[in-house]
């Protein structure tokens, strides 16, 4: 039989963190550190007594990726000559 998996939900990570370095606790539920460097966010979480912290660099505002789709068209093929 098989097993249902509920979808993994990331949290939403607040503008004031972009272009640094964050540490969630182990759970994923909140932010223990941040900084500019890893190492200062790793010090930082085992501060906080998150030692099994998950490090993540957040992109800026302008890394974000945005996809669009062109409905409806059809790719152009250049003609062998």
């Amino acid at each position: 039989m098989p097993t249902e998996s509920k979808p993994i939900k990331f949290p939403i990570v607040p503008l004031k963190y972009a272009g640094k370095w964050i540490a969630w606790n182990h759970e994923r539920t909140r932010i223990v550190a941040s900084g500019r460097t890893v190492q200062e966010v790793m010090n930082a979480a085992k501060a906080a007594g998150e030692a099994d912290s998950i490090l993540e660099k957040v992109r800026t505002v302008s890394q974000r990726c945005v996809s669009l789709r062109r409905p409806n068209v059809t790719p152009r093929l250049e003609r062998s000559r």
